[in-house]
This record gives C-alpha cells, sequence and structure tokens, in this order.
C-alpha cells in the first residue's frame, strides 16, 4: 500500500514535479545570459547606413556560482518538503491501514463470542429440557448473544468509512473492495544463546 502511494497520491506526485522543477533550475541559473544580437539600417536620401551588434553580459566573479548555490539550497529544502509530504502520507496510510486492522480483528472476536454463546445457548437448551437449568439462563444467553450480534453489525458499518480513509490516502479512485488484512503470525524464536 505504500508503494502504491507513493505511485498515485496526488499530493506527493505534485510535490516530487515541483522538486524535479527546482533541480531543473540550477543549471540555468549557473549558465550566462544568451547573447543580444542587434541590426540597425538608417536610410537617408543620399546614404545608408547598417549597423549590427552582438552583446552579452558577463556576471562579475562568483556570481553565478553563488546563484547556482541558491538554487541548489532551495532544491534542496523542496526536496525535504517531499520527505515531509511522504513522511506524512505513509503516516496516514499506517493509521487508516491499522484501524483497518484492528476492525478486522474486532469482527473476528465478536464472531467467535457469538459462536460460543451459540454453543452456550444449545447447552443451557439441553439442560433445561433436563431440568438442570432454568429459563433465566437462557434468557441471559439470549441477550448476551443479540448484544453481541448488535455489537459486530456496528463494527460492519465502519468498514465502509474505513476502506474509504485508506483509498484516499493511498491515491486510489473507485469503489472497488479492499480486502481484510491477513493475520501476521508471530516472528521466528531467536536462536539459542550457544548458536549465537
Amino acid at each position: 500500500y505504500l508503494v502504491e502511494a507513493a505511485e498515485h497520491n496526488p499530493g506527493l506526485r505534485a510535490q516530487h514535479d515541483v522538486w524535479l522543477a527546482a533541480l531543473e533550475k540550477v543549471p540555468q541559473v549557473k549558465s550566462l545570459d544568451d547573447p543580444m544580437f542587434t541590426y540597425g539600417q538608417f536610410i537617408q536620401s543620399d546614404a545608408s547606413l547598417l549597423g549590427v551588434g552582438l552583446t552579452q553580459k558577463f556576471p562579475w566573479f562568483g556570481t553565478l556560482r553563488a546563484k547556482g548555490n541558491k538554487a541548489l539550497a532551495e532544491a534542496d529544502a523542496e526536496r525535504e518538503r517531499l520527505y515531509a509530504e511522504r513522511n506524512r502520507v505513509f503516516s496516514e496510510i499506517k493509521k487508516a491501514y491499522f484501524e483497518y486492522a484492528f476492525l478486522a480483528e474486532s469482527i473476528r472476536v465478536t464472531e467467535s463470542q457469538i459462536e460460543v454463546l451459540s454453543y452456550m445457548e444449545d447447552i443451557v437448551s439441553s439442560k433445561m429440557s433436563l431440568g438442570f437449568a432454568n429459563e433465566d439462563d437462557l434468557l441471559r444467553i439470549s441477550i448476551e448473544q443479540t448484544k453481541t450480534q448488535d455489537q459486530r453489525d456496528g463494527f460492519l458499518q465502519f468498514r465502509p468509512a474505513l476502506m474509504a480513509r485508506l483509498r484516499e490516502a493511498m491515491g486510489r479512485e473507485g469503489q472497488e473492495e479492499i480486502p481484510w488484512p491477513q493475520e501476521i503470525g508471530f516472528p521466528a524464536p531467536l536462536p539459542p544463546t550457544a548458536a549465537i
């Protein structure tokens, strides 16, 4: 997602173009001004005068180098602004992605709670038929199951907003659905001290 954002985010692309434009100014300010060609013709009744001239401006010693250094410093400042914009965009993507992953995990947990409550409801129903449980136990489980289903439905309502936020941060257009983040396992354990 970060690579996709680096390629497609409009703000990041605009800042990149500003930096490239600043880099293009460096050789321009270090070069001499264009020479000026002048031509003049004076016509009088008995004689004609013709004048041709070529002029070139030469700056004082070190002036072009100073202009080039200034343009290079401005290009460096634009590069730093580009890095700052990249970090801001990447931060937005990471925040949106982790909120999206947290939502996925919350939905997964509530669905597993619903399964457990359903299993408990079957157990209490069996106990009730045998006379070992009363109707209050079944009612409590049913209420808890309804609360958990409502909580899951509430989580599912957040999905379109978080997907839109993630798509916007990446610079994606359209309404395509972003799949849930995959679970990442724990890293491999460290080797024993003797092996290190």
